[in-house]
């Protein structure tokens, strides 16, 4: 493993040290008992998370009859855990946003970033295995080092993610090739440093690998690389030969028949239209041409306050 090479993206996309707000909210899920209070005293010392939680804590998707109007109100009925997860999501997401490179489709990583956390949640739902929320953050933030191997590479990196998607080599495959690394151990190094759960972490490291069955340690793996084969099947580049392969793969890894990865592939799709609908996205996302646009801000709350609904909606 080139362990310069990835030293150098973590320091160019991470904050110099973790945020305090995040070693904060670890030391008071290590407590048996964890108290509202210490919560919100600990959020609210990041007004950006707290403004964030509040409007998260009011939107529709928790279809509330009334309005959460304290930070307090808003913590205890979201929980430590999804406020955890929250921040987490939201330091990685905005160390992206942050860093801009010339060249790179924006606009194609967070759709497929978008369609694989949906498709990883509901696969989580279906099966009812894994915490679907906890499917939701991994796959959507499965690939963020391929975003930290353009920023350690720059244009060569561009030309390989290229070839991939045209190609029929797999993108890890091309990484290890040229880089000795790729991107999903670069991933899986982020979410260490972020102090990411470490089953979050090993799911994410091993999502490249063709699961062979799906023991209870590699579960959340497993649904990260059927999720990935769902992005494929919906996105413009790939079309009903990946549909092929998908149905198959679920069949032999979740037990699921080709019918219900068919429907599976339809919520997913409805699914990220809503989403898309949420978050003010162009429909031009499903165009094979979608490219460099950045997402709006506010795509982690999005997406974290819908999960739950949504995936209710297929249990």
């Amino acid at each position: 493993m080139n362990s310069e090479l990835l030293e150098q993206i973590r320091k160019e996309i991470l904050p110099p040290t973790v945020p305090p707000v995040i070693l904060q909210l670890i030391r008071l899920l290590g407590q048996e008992q964890g108290s509202v209070s210490e919560l919100t005293e600990i959020v609210h010392r990041d007004p950006a998370l707290s403004a964030r939680l509040l409007g998260m804590a009011n939107s529709a998707a928790y279809a509330r009859p009334f309005q959460v109007s304290t930070l307090s109100h808003a913590l205890a009925l979201l929980g430590l855990r999804t406020v955890w997860m929250v921040a987490l999501s939201a330091t990685l997401v905005e160390s992206v946003q942050q860093k801009r490179i010339p060249g790179f489709a924006y606009m194609r990583f967070w759709r497929d970033s978008v369609i694989s956390g949906l498709a990883a949640r509901d696969l989580a739902t279906l099966t009812g295995r894994i915490p679907p929320e906890e499917a939701l953050v991994a796959g959507l933030l499965q690939d963020v080092g391929v975003h930290g191997l353009a920023i350690g590479v720059g244009g060569k990196y561009l030309k390989l993610l290229e070839q991939a998607r045209t190609g029929s080599v797999p993108l890890a495959t091309l990484e290890r090739a040229a880089y000795d690394l790729d991107h999903a151990e670069v991933s899986a190094s982020l979410f260490d440093a972020l102090r990411f759960p470490p089953h979050l972490a090993g799911a994410v490291r091993a999502h490249v690998e063709t699961p062979a069955e799906e023991p209870a340690s590699h579960a959340l793996a497993s649904y990260l690389h059927i999720a990935e084969h769902a992005r494929r099947a919906l996105s413009p580049e790939g079309g009903p030969p990946t549909i092929v392969h998908f149905g198959p793969l679920a069949q032999r890894v979740l037990g699921v028949s080709q019918a219900q990865s068919r429907q599976l592939l339809e919520r997913i799709q409805v699914g990220f239209r809503e989403m898309a609908a949420k978050l003010a996205l162009p429909m031009r996302l499903f165009h094979p041409h979608a490219g460099g646009d950045d997402f709006p801000p506010g795509i982690v709350e999005t997406i974290a306050a819908e999960s739950t609904v949504m995936a209710r909606s297929i249990a």
